[in-house]
């Protein structure tokens, strides 16, 4: 079968995992199972997924963006201000696909003074509260409501690690060409996927891409590829690439990427979690520093090293339980100090900071990253 971002017939399938992981830690009980574009790097399914899976992805208790908390809303900050930085239109018009619970078009609409703000999302409840703050939603997934829409009606349209979750990225960018003004942008945020990074892993993620399959994909939907960009060190390992119908602007450089070194390297990382879930001599009082979405995925893809964990640390806890395993405070577990091990299972930027406050308390504190490299 061809890449269906370039057209190439050159796929190789990637190593697989016996079960595989949603983006609010659900464990989806399918394999995974994904292949790569030798000629784009692009990365799916081996066998397509469909809407029927998209059911069981984003069931009634998704809660990814449910729920609105202070992390979530710097987060929204963090974006706003990146994208401002990316575009260059004076919108009046804005739609978000994929808006959760509104925060990012709260933010782009106190910064982009009288823009009419509409957003997309399918998950109920995130659906609810995003309409709740005044803005124009729509609760379908954006495929289905485009023909709702006025062509060449919008000026901005913006979404934020959406595009790896649809079943045909083509149709998702052409069913936006349709909506854009003449002078408007298409921003579209996704993990960046040039380097092998968590975002493989999870089962809802339906495509992996490297900014030439980026490329590639706007230009056969038609569209000129303005930007491609990586993001801010803040945000994280993600990607925006700014599209237009404006040919008369500046191309983005064409990307080069060694594909077979990127295949290699994504089959190190993916073989990896086997390799912790199966490794020997596991500390006999092993705690786990962090209850995120690092932890998460270690539930999911290294089982038989969860079970061994005793309990989780956090910091100020709160609860009595994470996960299904007991959650302690890290300044209660320090009392029991020498008698515990830590295994942090936290993002590889602040891994390192986290085990030099913590090493002097405990036995010893070694981390997800020691065994999961890029």
């Amino acid at each position: 079968m061809a890449c269906v971002i370039c057209d190439h017939n050159d796929e190789k399938n990637l190593p697989s995992l016996p079960q595989s992981m949603v983006s609010d830690g659900a464990i989806f009980p399918h394999p995974l199972d994904k292949k790569m574009c030798m000629h784009c790097g692009f990365a799916s399914y081996i066998t397509p997924k469909t809407l029927t899976d998209l059911g069981v992805f984003y069931h009634e208790g998704y809660n990814l963006g449910a729920t609105a908390n202070d992390a979530s809303k710097k987060r929204a900050e963090n974006y706003a201000t990146w994208i401002e930085d990316l575009m260059t239109v004076d919108p009046q018009s804005l739609l978000e696909i994929g808006c959760s619970n509104g925060e990012l078009l709260d933010e782009l609409s106190t910064r982009l003074h009288n823009v009419k703000t509409m957003g997309v999302e399918t998950a109920k409840k995130s659906s609810a509260l995003a309409a709740s703050k005044g803005h124009l939603i729509l609760n379908d997934y954006f495929e289905n409501s485009a023909d709702k829409i006025d062509e060449k009606s919008l000026d901005l349209l913006v979404s934020v690690n959406v595009i790896e979750h649809c079943l045909d990225p083509v149709l998702f960018l052409q069913k936006q060409k349709k909506l854009l003004s003449d002078k408007g942008q298409i921003i579209v945020i996704c993990p960046h996927s040039d380097e092998p990074n968590l975002e493989i892993l999870f089962a809802d993620h339906l495509s992996s891409f490297t900014e030439k399959s980026l490329q590639i994909l706007g230009e056969k939907a038609g569209l000129k590829v303005e930007k491609i960009e990586k993001a801010p060190h803040e945000i994280g390992e993600f990607q925006a690439c700014v599209f237009s119908l404006n040919h008369d602007h500046e191309t983005a450089t064409p990307c080069h990427l060694d594909t077979q070194q990127l295949f290699e390297t994504r089959s190190i990382y993916i073989k990896a979690w086997d390799k912790l879930d199966n490794q020997e001599n596991i500390a006999p009082s092993l705690y786990m520093f962090g209850a995120g979405e690092m932890a998460c995925l270690i539930r999911c893809y290294a089982p038989h090293f969860w079970n061994n964990i005793q309990g989780i640390i956090i910091d100020n806890a709160n609860d009595n339980e994470a996960l299904g395993k007991p959650l302690y405070d890290t300044e209660e577990l320090k009392k029991k100090g020498k008698e515990c091990d830590i295994f942090i299972a936290v993002r590889p930027d602040i891994a390192p900071k986290i085990e030099e406050k913590i090493a002097p308390y405990f036995r010893s504190v070694s981390s997800v990253h020691y065994y999961i490299n890029k």
